[in-house]
């Protein structure tokens, strides 16, 4: 921790260790809530706490600077919990463990780092202590369940966002990049019923396979990593198909449903007499997996051990449940017309689980157009019908957001940033989602922008936060609301 606190701008550094230090993960964001009140008070600031739970801090205008437009800072103050699958962690009690390395990034100790969004709030505060600064009125805007429900942003009251002319949210993810588009998204439940059965004269085997990058559902869906769940039900789809039957018991796989999953677990029963070629049969498969996927997910392992296991899903009902997996659409779909180096619509399969009554997916399409997501979500109810005992929900969909590119606003950061750096900020899209689609819904006449510190695998236990990214954000942020 004493190396996370000698960083500079040491204001957001030392806000960001106290953040670590406060479990809050979607739905449990009570004790940052807390901590944000508290800094309102010692501050001197006046501060609301919305029904939703979202904390409003207002900073009034310094001396002369009474008549400029009201600018909104906006952040979320939940993350993402995932861990590494070696590590025992309890999101609602244990603290993050901030790692500062030599690369110029600062990561935590095998979980997820909360960089996403904490940073982002913590240049906020650190801009609202600051003594110095000259500015207009400010309005700090800090959400709840960005990450899972969007309900911060559904809820927040209107009139709170129509008290501005600008809003900067500091949610996205590349320093050099500002982002005046995000994907909409929704929420695909698919269930596969089936009831487990008595297997006689066979051995129960749990099959891992864990080490796998993972990721942000969005950002990170065009880097071709692997999908821990897609890939193990392709390893076992293969031996089922080539080397002996099989009966699946359980199937665990995912933390959340927009990340991509590092890790799967599958229990399954084997005739005992086929239970050594099972064994080999696996690993085989594996290693065709682990090949293909050399490039991007390196630390690729698997364990495959012998386990008590009482009853399992049927032969057939396994064999579509696996296929299922191996044939849907997932991973980018379409490439952004605008930019094809963007993606336009994708689909990530986030969350494989199983009762006594099935088997359930959870799935998460995006797309930068609302036509893209009709259509996959379209493309995903009729793939759904042509499985017998396959019910599909939809559900929670979020818009998508486009701006103008080109404003007051975005030409006053587009500056700053040049001279603080040297290089030009692009405007262009982000293939995730941001509030900023229910903001402008709720205030049209917003000028509306997001940007933020470099972060690298989002979602994901390898998530780490750029050192130099974090302070020319907050230094850009600085000179534009003075400037305003």
């Amino acid at each position: 921790m004493t190396d996370i606190l000698n960083l500079e701008p040491k204001a957001v550094w030392s806000h960001f260790a106290d953040f670590c230090s406060i479990p809050h993960p979607s739905g449990h964001e009570q004790g940052i809530a807390e901590y944000l009140c508290e800094f309102a008070k010692k501050n001197g600031l006046e501060f609301k706490v919305e029904e939703c739970g979202n904390v409003i801090i207002k900073k009034p205008a310094t001396k002369g600077y009474e008549n400029k437009d009201t600018v909104i800072l906006q952040s979320h103050i939940d993350m993402v919990p995932v861990a590494d699958n070696s590590v025992v962690h309890d999101f609602l009690k244990d603290p993050i463990i901030p790692v500062v390395k030599e690369d110029g990034f600062v990561y935590a100790k095998g979980t997820t780092l909360g960089a996403d969004d904490g940073i982002g709030a913590c240049t906020t505060l650190a801009i609202l202590e600051d003594k110095e600064l000259n500015h207009g009125p400010l309005i700090a805007v800090f959400t709840v369940e960005e990450e899972s429900t969007m309900k911060g942003a559904l809820q927040i009251a209107p009139e709170v966002l129509q008290e501005g002319k600008y809003l900067i949210n500091l949610d996205s993810e590349d320093d050099d990049f500002l982002f005046v588009a995000c994907a909409g998204s929704a929420d695909i439940n698919l269930k596969f019923t089936s009831k487990r059965i008595e297997v006689e004269d066979a051995k129960g085997f749990s099959v891992s396979l864990s080490g796998l990058k993972g990721g942000h559902s969005g950002t990170d869906i065009d880097k071709g990593r692997a999908n821990a769940a897609e890939v193990l039900s392709a390893i076992l789809l293969d031996v089922s198909d080539n080397t002996c039957d099989l009966f699946l018991s359980d199937f665990t796989s995912g933390h959340v449903r927009n990340s991509i999953p590092s890790t799967a677990k599958i229990t399954v029963k084997v005739p005992n007499d086929r239970a050594e070629e099972f064994i080999k049969s696996v690993k085989a498969s594996f290693a065709f997996y682990q090949d293909f996927y050399k490039g991007t997910d390196p630390d690729m392992t698997l364990s495959v051990n012998e386990t008590k296991c009482d009853k399992a899903f049927g032969l057939t009902d396994t064999q579509t449940f696996l296929s299922l997996i191996r044939a849907l659409p997932l991973g980018p779909i379409r490439p952004w017309d605008i930019n094809p180096d963007i993606v336009e619509t994708s689909v990530n399969l986030g969350l494989v689980s199983s009762d006594d009554n099935g088997l359930y997916l959870c799935l998460m399409p995006r797309s930068l157009k609302e036509s893209g997501l009709d259509d996959i979500i379209s493309k995903l109810s009729v793939f759904s019908s042509l499985i017998d005992n396959l019910e599909i929900e939809i559900d929670n969909r979020h818009p998508c957001w486009e701006s103008p590119s080109d404003n007051s606003l975005i030409s006053c950061l587009k500056k700053n940033y040049k001279e603080i750096t040297g290089k030009d900020m692009i405007v262009t899209a982000l293939h995730a989602g941001l509030e900023c689609a229910m903001f402008a819904a709720k205030a049209p006449n917003l000028q509306l922008v997001s940007l933020g510190a470099t972060i690298n695998s989002p979602h994901s236990p390898f998530e780490r936060v750029s050192i130099q990214g974090t302070k020319n954000v907050y230094e850009a942020v600085k000179r534009t609301l003075s400037q305003l």
